[in-house]
């Protein structure tokens, strides 16, 4: 698995790549952009639709933001 900084690297350049700037982790009701927890970058880069289900396994500790547009736009790219 990557180490954390490549892991944040990556999804940052991965984010800007693909205009996912909705995605991202939600602590204390401040949003941060490009900042993806490792596990969900290579959910990303393997399947973007499994992030949501990826989210799910954060769930207790932090919220994972998708936007449904992103989502349709995400689900375009794989059909």
């Amino acid at each position: 698995m990557l180490e954390e900084e490549e892991a944040k690297e990556t999804a940052a350049s991965l984010c800007r790549k693909n205009r996912l700037f909705l995605i991202g982790l939600q602590t204390r009701r401040r949003f941060r952009r490009h900042v993806v927890h490792p596990i969900v970058d290579l959910a990303v880069q393997n399947d973007l639709v499994r992030v949501h289900r990826i989210a799910q396994l954060f769930h207790h500790t932090r919220s994972i933001y998708i936007s449904r547009r992103i989502s349709v736009r995400m689900s375009k790219h794989i059909s």
